[in-house]
């Protein structure tokens, strides 16, 4: 069953691929119609380096030009066979074949464009008429531009996966793949009527490596879901940065290990915003004179006495709200009942330093709920 498509000022009725023929009606400007019909022998493709027909005014719009076309048309009663092929440098070469009136095999090219073949012609023939080259060639054919771009174009890679060293690289070169993939299993897909169906994953040993290539739609709620999960892991688990990117690299299954950073650093920002840090000057020159009269007048052995307080140490500390800590627990709390209606909130603080050298100290306050009993002994528990 034939179709009809519309392109410009063009109308195209044809059955293709079931058909190589295909009929076309155009209009001028001031109503009159021509038809043209043209037999399809290479549908040809779009080269990595394709060019495009030359704009004869501003409005006038630019066609792909396929390589490696070949179709038959019909020009002031010839019957003549159009191709395009690209040369090794890049440009591309016309060509028109057509038999004579005695019967003997005549061909014209052109390397500058479609209509200066096709204007060389009308001139051999010693006839004024002029014909656009995109009309003569049929680069406009919309059915022929759709079934070109399905068309997987062959890949040059200059080195093999296998000797890249870089892991960047590797990891371009398996994003291309991945979208080739992808692109072409649709097409098959199609070709053998599975209808809703795609390829999610693929995992592929290249020597002694396993790499996964995971071509489903991205859920972010899911994926974020997961993220969160392996950020928690590796916090409690105290998995470094590298030690991830390791076991990752082993495992494709398991997420980036630049995505669970980003994921992180997501995750610290929106903390900031519930929970803000807030960062607080003390003066300890009174501290200091007094810490200093005591050591003199006392023989305490628990005293460093390498250790000093210095002005180097004033003005740094940092804390939370417990109001904003309470805001954000109490609800989790009274989710998981520990906390009911009419409870009074137990809280415990406490808190723990240690010299870092001997001028600084840190000292680290934190606080509990005794309403959860032997949780409290848990460090996830200890808020600080």
């Amino acid at each position: 069953m034939g179709s009809m498509e519309q392109n410009s000022n063009r109308t195209f009725i044809h059955d293709y691929p079931n058909s190589n023929i295909i009929t076309t009606i155009y209009y001028e400007s001031s109503g009159k119609s021509h038809s043209r019909k043209y037999i399809i022998h290479l549908l040809g493709i779009y080269p990595s380096n394709v060019k495009k027909t030359k704009k004869t005014s501003k409005n006038c719009p630019e066609y792909e030009i396929p390589d490696n076309y070949k179709v038959e048309t019909t020009l002031e009663g010839y019957s003549i066979i159009c191709e395009t092929n690209y040369l090794s440098n890049g440009t591309v070469k016309f060509v028109l074949n057509w038999t004579d009136s005695q019967g003997i095999d005549q061909y014209i090219s052109n390397n500058n464009s479609a209509s200066g073949v096709a204007k060389n012609f009308l001139m051999l023939l010693n006839k004024k008429t002029r014909i656009s080259g995109t009309i003569l060639f049929g680069f406009d054919i919309s059915c022929l531009i759709k079934a070109r771009k399905t068309i997987l174009m062959p890949i040059n890679r200059k080195n093999s996966f296998t000797t890249l060293t870089s892991r960047s690289q590797q990891n371009k070169r398996i994003k291309l793949l991945a979208k080739d993939i992808e692109k072409e299993s649709k097409i098959i897909l199609k070709q053998q009527n599975f209808d809703n169906t795609k390829i999610r994953y693929i995992e592929l040993e290249i020597g002694d490596e396993i790499v996964g290539i995971d071509l489903s739609e991205v859920n972010l709620d899911f994926t974020r879901v997961r993220q969160d999960a392996v950020v928690c892991a590796c916090d409690e688990a105290l998995i470094s940065r590298d030690g991830y990117r390791h076991l990752a690299a082993i495992s494709p299954n398991l997420e980036r290990e630049y995505q669970i950073s980003n994921r992180r650093n997501e995750i610290s920002k929106y903390m900031e915003t519930i929970i803000p840090i807030y960062n607080c000057k003390i003066e300890l020159d009174n501290i200091q004179n007094n810490s200093n009269n005591s050591s003199n007048s006392s023989n305490n052995n628990s005293v460093n006495p390498n250790f000093s307080l210095t002005n180097d140490q004033n003005g740094f500390c940092s804390y939370r709200s417990i109001k904003d800590l309470l805001n954000t627990l109490i609800p989790i709390w009274k989710k998981k009942s520990i906390l009911n209606i009419g409870d009074n909130i137990k809280l415990k603080f406490g808190g723990d330093g240690h010299i870092v050298t001997n001028k600084y100290s840190h000292v680290m306050f934190t606080m509990c709920l005794l309403n959860e009993g032997d949780e409290v002994l848990k460090p996830e528990k200890q808020y600080w």
